[in-house]
């Protein structure tokens, strides 16, 4: 019970600090893009907190518990890339989709292309409702987890209870609010998740022991343990993926200026460095404190729960639930700009009012929401598989072509369509064929020759970047 009320005072509090943000007034673009009025503290965490989810709390802990430090790959791929996406990515597409008036991706590509693009859009709606859909049921799945552990509940209440948490906090205001709450919850967690293993530490008193437990499990803290080439796939099959994230890509457009994108770069980077140094630390200090976990993605969970009074516990896997509402609500507001912007007023010959464009942005959170617990309810997969597929799919299906369409001055749609489907199919049929070679390693080069091909290859006329 304990617990329980102090969960419910930090949903009370999230909630009232986001209805206090709350935008009076908004239209449609308020909602899905914030007018691009976000400083450069909220640009840098809202585009680091809303990507981790609670991966960073229980499937990457979970997989360092599992096979060790030669993990760390992943987190170091992860980085490398993020980093290049603030210096290549990040200044080009905040000035070229202002230029364009483009509050999608979709819609940047096609500005890009100069051209009414239907068939384009409906792949890439389908891909982002496909793979979106698969990304917030693994984070949706983590909640429901979290919930299970917690209170006497059933796995299937969990998410249904996390649908109803996500939902109302997503309509409250969409993307200036959210962006706020990015801010206020990605500031609560890193002090969280970096607090928690260094306390466990500093209770045990002996690093020496610590040391040396863990290499009784059999696990090594260097990264180097295992093969050359099974540490490149975990760095690239991780790293490639954030080229093509929407939910990231959004929040580079929409910075009030983009001059500020060096100073949340720096800010944004070393978040994520120090919270998946902690996340490290948490899967080595299971490994000593937690020899017989049955699940490792309930390590941080089991030792917060291990170590600290029920109220302290409590407030700190509110952490996990901080992570998970950022990225669900990141993601659901991708999907209704999706089923809204890409989808309905491209196709309708409807005008709508800024109301009415206000609320079908609204619905179509709604809808995507319910798809989402469609997939998570049966709970096939472990998180760390799910969320692994939607990251290769859309990194595979994005990345390639939003980096032509910045600097592939010879793109044109054929070129943009191949490379897209190449990409998103060879994510969903390549473990099939290989299960050893992350899918992402795979599609992502594919997708880039598919787009050079189609767009030298096949008979279209070039078009012209934007400078």
């Amino acid at each position: 019970m304990i617990e329980l009320f102090a969960i419910t005072l930090y949903l009370v509090l999230l909630f009232s600090f986001a209805k206090w943000k709350q935008k009076k007034g908004q239209t449609g673009e308020d909602f899905l893009i914030g007018s691009r009025c976000m400083g450069k503290w909220t640009t840098a965490l809202a585009a680091h907190a809303s990507d981790m989810s609670n991966w960073l709390f229980m499937a990457y802990p979970g997989m360092v518990f599992l096979i060790g430090g030669q993990y760390i790959w992943a987190a170091i791929g992860l980085t490398l890339i993020m980093w290049m996406n603030w210096i290549f990515i990040a200044p080009k597409i905040r000035i070229q989709s202002e230029k364009a008036e483009a509050i999608t991706l979709c819609g940047f590509f096609e500005s890009r292309l100069e051209q009414q693009w239907s068939s384009g859009r409906l792949v890439i709606s389908l891909a982002q409702f496909l793979f979106y859909i698969v990304y917030v049921a693994a984070i949706l799945s983590g909640l429901a987890m979290l919930l299970e552990t917690l209170f006497p509940i059933s796995y299937f209440m969990g998410a249904i209870i996390g649908i109803a948490l996500v939902v109302p906090l997503l309509l409250i205001g969409g993307y200036a609010t959210l962006a706020e709450v990015d801010l206020f919850q990605g500031l609560f967690l890193l002090f969280v998740i970096l607090f928690v293993p260094l306390f466990v530490l500093g209770v045990s008193g002996n690093a020496a022991r610590w040391i040396e437990t863990v290499h009784s499990q059999g696990k090594s803290f260097s990264p180097f343990h295992g093969s050359l080439l099974s540490n490149v796939f975990l760095m690239f099959g991780w790293g490639l993926g954030y080229f093509g994230q929407p939910h990231i890509i959004t929040k580079f457009m929409g910075i009030r200026d983009p001059n500020h994108l060096v100073f949340s770069k720096r800010i944004g980077i070393s978040w994520q460095i120090v919270s998946l140094f902690a996340a490290t630390l948490i899967g080595f200090v299971g490994i000593a404190f937690l020899p017989h976990l049955a699940n490792e993605e309930m390590v941080f969970i089991t030792l917060v729960r291990s170590y600290f009074h029920p109220f302290v516990s409590g407030i700190f896997l509110c952490a996990i639930l901080a992570a998970i509402l950022n990225a669900m609500s990141s993601m659901l507001l991708v999907l209704s700009t999706t089923l809204s912007e890409d989808l309905y007023n491209r196709f309708s010959k409807k005008k709508l009012t800024n109301q009415k464009q206000l609320n079908l942005a609204r619905g179509s959170c709604v809808v995507a929401a319910l798809c989402s617990l469609g997939i998570a309810l049966p709970h096939f997969a472990s998180i760390n598989k799910l969320v692994l597929y939607a990251w290769s799919g859309l990194g595979a299906t994005f990345g390639p072509l939003l980096i032509a369409s910045l600097y592939f001055k010879r793109l044109n749609k054929n070129g943009a369509l191949f490379g897209m489907v190449t990409g998103g199919v060879a994510v969903c049929l390549w473990p099939l064929i290989n299960r050893e070679i992350p899918s992402l390693i795979v599609a992502f080069p594919l997708s880039i020759l598919a787009i050079f091909f189609g767009s030298r290859v096949l008979n279209r006329k070039p078009e012209k970047v934007q400078n």
